[in-house]
This record gives structure tokens, C-alpha cells and sequence, in this order.
């Protein structure tokens, strides 16, 4: 038996996808994907419609541009959808993608700590220089205070006054630099809900006395899930529409640009800033008991 095709029926990528030579450049999860659907001759628009996507996620995919899309939950899950329609094992193509993005975020932190040494190294003969003049003016000021009998100032408590003044402006110079930057607060404000017009509503009559109603100021994706039955939505909705669901509470609520989105339940808004993560998405339950 042919020990090549034996492994690749085994792992569902071929070793040219998985493993390419060393002189090309390492696959990517979007490029496998275009490849694979380009191999079974899968036109964009057949892939759209098997997975219930737009070709814009389609093409995001491809492309590798994750950041287009709805958060990671969503991502993996569109990944895992798009692997199978295309004969690929899904758990393997998560893996690239897990490997992709942690290689992304790491050469992102690294610009992000070259830049600031930068900065830092640029300010810091500024700051010495305006804590000096700033003891210098002091001084000079102090003088001119002074009666004709103020007896001179010791040349030698000068001295130490400045070479004071440069260290704690060095120290506090430290004390920046060993501020790690995600340690900076964030606050959010309270979300308030924005009018939509009759035109842009969408109703979704579910079995249940419950209300929620989502208003989007910009584009934003939509998971939702209700505790009366097997009704599920998902969809993306476009800034001014609106969204509005009768069910039975509590609603399992997925959303991808989150902060792009006002949350009414039972005629009373919600502030879900707290629940935001650090991708713009959010997944609460509303009306939990």
C-alpha cells in the first residue's frame, strides 16, 4: 500500500497542505481553504449557500483576515463549517488557526514594546532637562524673594537639590516603564437604546411573554437562543436596524461587535458593557433568574 495516500486519507490534508517543502513559505488556514475549494471546483457562491454565509466571510476566511469577522467563538465555528464542506479535518485546520493568530498577537506585542522603548528613550532627555530647569527657576525665584540680609545658599545644598531632582525624575521615569499597558482602566459608560425606523425592524414571534429588543449602531453579528424551545437565530444586522424577539427568557445572546449593539429586555435597557470582551464580542444570558 502507498504509504503518501495512506496518510492522507487518515488526516484529510495531504502532506503538500500540512507540511509544505522548506524553501516555500508556510501555509496559512485561508490559503488552504482557497486551495482545497479551488481543487473541488467550488465556485464562492456555492460555499456561501451551503454554509449560510455571506461571500464577504467567505473571502475573510480566505484571506485570513479574522478581524473582519465576529469574534473567535464565531470564527473557529465558521472554520469547523468550512472544513467540512470542503473534506478537510476541522480539528486540524483550528490548530493552524490557533497557531496563525498567537504568531499575529506576539509580533503585534513586539511592535507595540519596540515602540514604546522608542518613545520612551525620545522623551527622556526632555523630562531631565524640564525637572532641572524647573529646580533652576525655583531657585532663582527664591532669590529674588530674599531680603539684601538672607545669607548665601550653600553652593553644596544646591548641588544635592538638583542631583535630587534628576533621580526622581528618573524614578518616575521607571515607574513608567514598568507600567504594563493592559493595566490602564477602561471605563464604559451605560449603553442607552436609539430609535429605528418601522422599516428597519425585524420580528421574531417566538412561544413566550418575554421581550428583547436589540438596537445596532453599526454592523454587528447575532446568535440568539431562547429557553421556550429549539427556535435559533443567527444573522448580521446593519447600523439603524433593529431587532426584536417575543420568547420565553432566558435568551442566550451571542454578539460580535458588541458595543455596536443596545439591549432591551421587558421594555427596561441593559448596560452589557461589563460583559464585553477584549475582541468587541459578548455572550450573556438575559433574563436569567
Amino acid at each position: 500500500m502507498n504509504t503518501h495516500d495512506e496518510t492522507s486519507d487518515q488526516s484529510g490534508l495531504s502532506e503538500e497542505q500540512v507540511e509544505p517543502p522548506s524553501s516555500a513559505p508556510a501555509q496559512t488556514p485561508g490559503n488552504l481553504l482557497r486551495t482545497q475549494r479551488e481543487t473541488l471546483e467550488l465556485s464562492l457562491k456555492q460555499v456561501s449557500e451551503q454554509l449560510n454565509l455571506t461571500m464577504h466571510y467567505i473571502n475573510c476566511m480566505e484571506s485570513d483576515s479574522y478581524d473582519k469577522l465576529p469574534g473567535d467563538v464565531f470564527v473557529k465555528g465558521y472554520i469547523r463549517s468550512y472544513s467540512r464542506v470542503l473534506q478537510l479535518d476541522p480539528e486540524q485546520m483550528i490548530e493552524l488557526y490557533n497557531e496563525f493568530t498567537n504568531k499575529k498577537a506576539a509580533r503585534k506585542e513586539e511592535a507595540i514594546k519596540r515602540y514604546t522603548r522608542r518613545r520612551r528613550d525620545k522623551n527622556r532627555p526632555w523630562i531631565i532637562v524640564s525637572g532641572i530647569a524647573f529646580v533652576v527657576m525655583a531657585v532663582a525665584l527664591w532669590f529674588i524673594n530674599q531680603s539684601d540680609e538672607t545669607p548665601p545658599v550653600d553652593n553644596a545644598l544646591m548641588d544635592e537639590a538638583v542631583r535630587n531632582a534628576v533621580n526622581e525624575t528618573e524614578v518616575g521615569n521607571a515607574l513608567i516603564e514598568d507600567q504594563p499597558i493592559d493595566e490602564v482602566p477602561v471605563f464604559n459608560s451605560p449603553v442607552e437604546p436609539e430609535a429605528a425606523s418601522d422599516a428597519s425592524v425585524m420580528a421574531l414571534a417566538w412561544p413566550g411573554s418575554d421581550e428583547l429588543e436589540i438596537i445596532f449602531s453599526d454592523e454587528s453579528w447575532v446568535e440568539l437562543e431562547h429557553r421556550g424551545g429549539e427556535e435559533n437565530y443567527q444573522d448580521t444586522h446593519q447600523q439603524g436596524e433593529k431587532l426584536k424577539i417575543t420568547g420565553t427568557a432566558p435568551f442566550l445572546l451571542n454578539l460580535g461587535n458588541a458595543r455596536a449593539a443596545s439591549v432591551v429586555y421587558n421594555g427596561r435597557a441593559l448596560d452589557i458593557s461589563n460583559n464585553i470582551r477584549s475582541d468587541d464580542s459578548a455572550r450573556l444570558s438575559v433574563g436569567m433568574q
